[in-house]
Parts: structure tokens; sequence; C-alpha cells
């Protein structure tokens, strides 16, 4: 059987990256082993946000700044020429990768106001 293969993927997390051993490091922190398997998803959805906009960071850098859990709708938003406003009140801290929100507050309230009179609610 010949083929003419151009190319090859491999999946990598989990074939060739294992995250078990990550659950140590999870623990060592203070979180729950489980924590292994949320961290990786964000790593994903982050990277994935970051590259349908036309944006590269390499993994480490993603690996390293995926803390936030939303970050990836402002990004979407402000890439295509969007308002953005982020709600802080359960993630607490924006994604350092993602294009930052023109407004952010604790509430929905407080979001929508500052982005409603900029001048007067500055973030």
């Amino acid at each position: 059987m010949k083929t003419n293969l151009k190319a090859v993927a491999f999946d990598v997390m989990e074939t060739l990256f294992p995250l078990e051993p990550l659950r140590g490091t999870c623990q060592a922190l203070g979180l729950p082993a489980a924590a292994v398997e949320l961290w990786f998803a964000r790593c994903i959805r982050n990277a994935l946000a970051l590259d349908a906009s036309g944006i590269y960071r390499s993994f480490g850098e993603v690996a390293r700044a995926t803390l936030a859990v939303h970050a990836w709708d402002v990004h979407g938003a402000t890439q295509s020429g969007l308002r953005a406003g982020w709600v802080s009140r359960q993630e607490r801290k924006f994604h350092p990768l993602m294009t930052p929100p023109e407004a952010t507050g604790w509430t929905l309230m407080d979001v929508c106001q500052k982005l409603l009179n900029p001048k007067t609610n500055p973030t």
C-alpha cells in the first residue's frame, strides 16, 4: 500500500506529555490533584482562542498564564472590534496573554456602568 503523506499529526498531550506527573506539583501548591485537568482544559481553550484570533504564544507562555475562565470571551470580542467588559468576581485576575477588557468590575452592574460612562467610571 503506497500513500503520499504530506503530514502526520500527533496528540502529544497524554501521549508524549503525560499529565500525571503534574499532580504532585499541584498537591505541593496546596491544590487538589484533580486541578491538573482543569489547568490543562484552560490551557487548550486559551491557546485556541489566541490562535483563532491570529496571535501565537508558546505552550509555555499559555501554560504559565492560564488562570482565568472567561478571558477568551473578552479577547475574542475585542479582536473582533467589539467593546468588552469583564466581571472579575470568579477569576479575580484577567489572563495576561489575552487582549484586556475596556472595563472590569466585581459585578455585572459595575462593568456595565463603566462601559456606559468610561470617563466617570474608569477601570
